[in-house]
């Protein structure tokens, strides 16, 4: 398993649980975090699904050193989709961040609801120094960012701490103990009534949507740059010399 699942009244935390790979995300994980999305929108119980991590990375993104990763339009299609039901979703979903964060896994940030950083996280979009760009992160994180932030951080590949995550609206609070600030949380959500959160989500998709059309336009660009020559041995050039997968400076 490439995670862990635990439950605790209202909450449901899962833990991201491959730290000897940088918790990438690969078709077995995502379809892994889809059916524990399942399980937390059947149970009604459930109010906040909380995405945590084991390790010092939060997230590397996908699996890309991975020998049995699956086509390119397959696996950005299941990564956009699971991102898509992270902004659908009637739970309130929460990344709890206290390890570094890049490629893919700033997608899952972005896509959240509600993201609690602490000192230890940073966050980077390193595509460019591999010729790729990260189609289909941005239009979840552009809801987020707006259009010039999300595209200075594809284009200049740069890492930001937590603090600068918090000033650009990447992450909504920066605490000291994570875990305590997610507790506060769910406690706050209580007060609200459990049809509110889904009506507002459904609204909120109405004036900032995530389309079909930007499922295939972030797919068709994917493919596309995969399909030059040198696109794969540039990514495992980059890997090799271990500048991929969370171990950036």
């Amino acid at each position: 398993m490439g995670m862990k699942l635990h439950k605790q009244g209202r909450l449901l935390t899962i833990t991201l649980d491959k730290p000897d790979r940088n918790n990438t995300l690969d078709a077995a994980l995502l379809g892994q975090l889809g059916a524990a999305l399942d399980h937390a929108e059947a149970d009604p119980l459930v109010r906040v699904v909380a995405l945590c991590a084991s390790g010092a990375v939060f997230c590397s993104g996908a699996d890309l050193g991975g020998s049995a990763s699956c086509a390119p339009a397959q696996a950005a299609q299941q990564y956009f989709r699971l991102l898509r039901r992270f902004t659908s979703s009637p739970c309130i979903i929460v990344a709890l961040v206290e390890g570094a964060v890049q490629a893919g896994g700033v997608g899952l940030v972005a896509a959240s609801d509600y993201v609690i950083c602490t000192e230890a996280a940073s966050f980077r979009l390193p595509e460019v120094l591999i010729g790729l760009i990260p189609a289909c992160v941005l239009p979840f994180l552009i809801r987020r960012l707006g259009v010039h932030n999300s595209q200075m951080l594809a284009l200049t590949a740069h890492k930001i701490d937590a603090r600068r995550a918090v000033e650009l609206h990447l992450a909504d609070q920066l605490a000291a103990q994570g875990h305590e600030a997610l507790r506060r949380l769910v406690l706050s959500v209580e007060r609200i009534p459990e049809t509110a959160v889904a009506t507002l989500k459904q609204y909120m998709g109405q004036l900032a949507p995530i389309t079909d059309r930007d499922e295939q336009l972030a797919v068709a660009s994917i493919v596309a740059i995969m399909e030059q020559p040198g696109s794969l041995d540039r990514t495992h050039e980059l890997i090799e010399h271990g500048l991929w997968g969370g171990k950036t400076a």
